[in-house]
């Protein structure tokens, strides 16, 4: 396995603050006197950090809250990403019509919100699994 089970979350966590520094740097990048050199490193480090924090989505969910909750989380997870899909686009584009016809604004509260969720997830769980909580498991432990 690429990732041990015990720096999952660690990796995790450094891609979402990753990706939100791509989100925070692409404006700036887009100015640049060469932006296709710039765009493309960019878009290369964005997809690595967002390709990665996905395929570590189901690892870490197992790892915080246990195998017996991982319908119930994915569910909540993916709502979370449905939702964001829904109301992101219409919050950008009034972000894009305040600030003058120009997208930074947009990213900035994109990246802003990434770079947030990235701090807040080094004050949850552990790196340790969760703790089994099915009667089937306690039985198994205790056996």
């Amino acid at each position: 396995m690429l990732v041990q089970r015990s720096s999952a979350i660690t990796v995790f966590r450094l891609n979402v603050l990753g990706y939100g520094t791509c989100m925070l740097i692409a404006p700036s990048v887009s100015a640049t006197a060469a932006p296709a050199a710039g765009m493309t490193l960019l878009a290369f480090a964005f997809g690595w950090a967002i390709g990665t924090t996905m395929a570590l989505m189901t690892p870490v969910s197992v790892q915080l809250t246990g195998i017996e909750n991982l319908k119930f989380t994915s569910g909540v997870i993916f709502s979370t990403y449905g939702l964001s899909v829904i109301v992101g686009p219409p919050i950008a584009g009034v972000l894009y019509t305040a600030a003058g016809n120009d997208y930074a604004a947009a990213f900035y509260v994109a990246a802003s919100c990434l770079l947030v969720s990235g701090v807040v997830t080094f004050g949850i769980g552990s790196t340790e699994a969760a703790p089994a909580t099915t009667a089937a498991a306690a039985a198994a432990a205790a056996a």
